[in-house]
C-alpha cells in the first residue's frame, strides 16, 4: 500500500487498531500463561496431598507397632526390666506418641486439602468429655509447677463429632502447657445464646498482638524464650480453627506477652449439616 495515499485520520485509525490488537493479543498471551500456571500449581497441590496421605498412612503403622510393643514391656509382660531400661523405654514411647501426632496432623491436613474430611455428628456431652481431657493433661504438666482447673457450668448436650472435639481441647490444652512454665491451667466451658463455648487460659508467656493471628495459620508456630521454635510443626492451631469452623463455630485468641493467653472457641448446639466437611 502506497503509504503516501493513506491520509492522516485513516492513518490513526489503523494506528489505534494495530495497537489494540497488540494488546488483545499479550492479554490473550498472558492469560494462557495464568491459566497453565494454575493447572501446574493445581497438580502440585494434588501431588502434595497425596504424598502426605501416603506417606502418613505408611508411617503410621510401624508407629503403632512400636508404640504398642513399647508398652507391653513397660506393663512387664515379657518379664522383668531393669530400671535404665525402663527410662530408655519410656523416651522412645514418648518420642514414638509425639512423632505419631505429627502424622496423624499431616494426614488430616491431606484430608481437609483434599475435601475428603466430614465430620461425623452425635449426641457429646462436654462435661464427661472436659473432664477426660484433664484426666489425660495432667500428663503434660506432671514435671511443671502448674495447677489444672476447670470450670464447667451445667451445660446442654451438643451436635458435634466428639472425636475432632476432643482433638481441639487436647490440642489446646498441650499447646498451653507447652508454653507455660509455671502457674495454671484452666478449662472453662458454659453455654449462652444457643451456643457453648469453651476456654483454655493459662499463666504463660504469651502472644504478642501482631502473632494473634498468625498462630492459627498452618506451619506456624510460637517461640520460646530463646527465641527457638518448641517441637511440633505448626498444625495444631491451625487444624483447630478448621475443625471448630467446620462446626459453624469460631475460635480466637486473647492474650498479652508475659501475662498468659486464653484461647476461646465457640460451637452451635445445633450445626448446619451443610458445613461438616471442607471442599
Amino acid at each position: 500500500v502506497d503509504a503516501g495515499r493513506i491520509d492522516g485520520d485513516t492513518l490513526s485509525i489503523l494506528c489505534s487498531v494495530a495497537s489494540q490488537v497488540a494488546i488483545a493479543l499479550d492479554n490473550a498471551r498472558a492469560y494462557r500463561n495464568e491459566r497453565e500456571a494454575r493447572r501446574r500449581l493445581k497438580q502440585a497441590e494434588a501431588m502434595r496431598s497425596r504424598f502426605l496421605t501416603h506417606m502418613s498412612r505408611e508411617l503410621r503403622e510401624p508407629l503403632t507397632n512400636i508404640i504398642g510393643f513399647c508398652r507391653l514391656i513397660l506393663n512387664g509382660l515379657d518379664g522383668p526390666i531393669s530400671e535404665q531400661q525402663r527410662n530408655d523405654l519410656q523416651i522412645v514411647y514418648a518420642n514414638s506418641q509425639h512423632l505419631l501426632g505429627l502424622i496423624n496432623d499431616l494426614l488430616d491436613v491431606s484430608q481437609i486439602e483434599a475435601g475428603l474430611m466430614e465430620l461425623q455428628f452425635e449426641d457429646v456431652d462436654l462435661d464427661t468429655m472436659t473432664r477426660s481431657v484433664m484426666a489425660t493433661a495432667s500428663a503434660l504438666v506432671r514435671d511443671k509447677d502448674i495447677e489444672l482447673h476447670r470450670e464447667v457450668s451445667d451445660l446442654p448436650s451438643i451436635k458435634a463429632d466428639a472425636a475432632r472435639i476432643r482433638q481441639v481441647l487436647l490440642k489446646l490444652l498441650t499447646n498451653a502447657a507447652k508454653f507455660t512454665d509455671q502457674g495454671a491451667i484452666t478449662l472453662c466451658a458454659w453455654s449462652a445464646d444457643r451456643q457453648v463455648f469453651v476456654s483454655v487460659a493459662d499463666t504463660g508467656r504469651g502472644i504478642a498482638v501482631e502473632d494473634q493471628q498468625r498462630v492459627f495459620e498452618r506451619f506456624e508456630q510460637g517461640v520460646d524464650e530463646g527465641g527457638l521454635h518448641p517441637n511440633g510443626i505448626g498444625l495444631g492451631l491451625s487444624l483447630s480453627k478448621e475443625f471448630v469452623e467446620m462446626h459453624g463455630g469460631q475460635i480466637w485468641v486473647q492474650s498479652d506477652v508475659g501475662e498468659g493467653s486464653v484461647f476461646t472457641f465457640s460451637l452451635p448446639l445445633e450445626p448446619d449439616p451443610s458445613r461438616a466437611s471442607l471442599d
